[in-house]
Formats: structure tokens, sequence, C-alpha cells
């Protein structure tokens, strides 16, 4: 299962695998448990949460996180991020955790508006960064209190 967006990168990384498409609003029923699918792009172009309201659990991938979230690359986007993050709030009430694909496990749904806030301060120019070398690229860590994004070195 994979939002089309994302297709076109997973073909570019080696991915050979059949894709089922899936989108906002798509429901995967795992025999009476429901996941729900919501676009969520900006970390990549078909990044998706998964809404288990059963058990009340967002599963966000890498968009939700208290790890330091990759926004340096060509297909990462910061306002579209935020874009995603706020339209999260359509949910607000029908999960009580949220589980990532990195960092620590669970974090929960207080997390999202302090992520906004964060990548917000980094577009408008307000958070402070430093070069950091990751995987041989010099890139820029605005490190929060709460989660660090890794972002393209800003323009002098």
């Amino acid at each position: 299962y994979m939002s089309p967006e994302e297709e076109k990168l997973y073909r570019s990384n080696g991915g050979k695998e059949a894709v089922i498409p899936v989108s906002e609003g798509d429901v995967i029923d795992l025999g009476g448990r429901p996941l729900l699918i919501i676009d969520d792009p900006g970390h990549t172009p078909g990044s998706i949460a998964i809404l288990d309201e059963t058990n009340r659990v967002l599963y966000s991938g890498d968009s939700i996180q208290s790890g330091r979230i990759f926004m340096f690359g060509a297909h990462r986007d910061l306002k579209k991020y935020v874009e995603s993050l706020e339209h999260l709030s359509v949910y607000d009430g029908r999960y009580d955790l949220v589980y990532p694909c990195h960092g620590k496990l669970p974090v929960y749904p207080d997390l999202v508006p302090q992520l906004i806030r964060g990548a917000k301060e980094i577009l408008d120019g307000a958070a402070e960064g430093q070069t950091v070398d990751l995987f041989g690229n010099q890139v820029c860590l605005y490190q929060f209190p709460f989660a660090g994004f890794l972002c393209e070195m800003p323009s002098k």
C-alpha cells in the first residue's frame, strides 16, 4: 500500500514490488480493524499517516517523531510538511498515541503543534541552526527541545 505520489521515489530507489495505491480517506480493513489513510506530504511527496481509530493510534511514518526529521533533498518540502501537520487537526481527539518510525515510541498528539511551530520558525528564518555532516552532506540542524529538523543549508 502506497500513495501514488510516492511510487516514483520508491521505484528510483530500486523498489520492484507491486503497489496498491492509497490516498486520503481510503480504508484498509484488516478483518474488523479498519485503518484510515491520511495524506501527509512534506517529508516525502507521498508520505501518509494511518489512523487506527479502534485502538486510538496514529502511525505517522517519519513525519511526527521526537528524533531528527530529514527535510533536506530534492523531494522534501517544509511548507507542505506544515500544511500536512495542520491538516491533522481534522483528526484531533481520534487518537491518543502516535507511533513514528524513528525516535521515542510512542509520542503523543501534543507533539504535532510543537513540530508545526518549529517548522514555521525555520520557514520564517527565526530558528537558529548549525551545520552538521550527514552521510557526506552539509545540512543544517535545527534542534528544538522536542525534535530536530535536518534541512538544506540556508541561502546566504
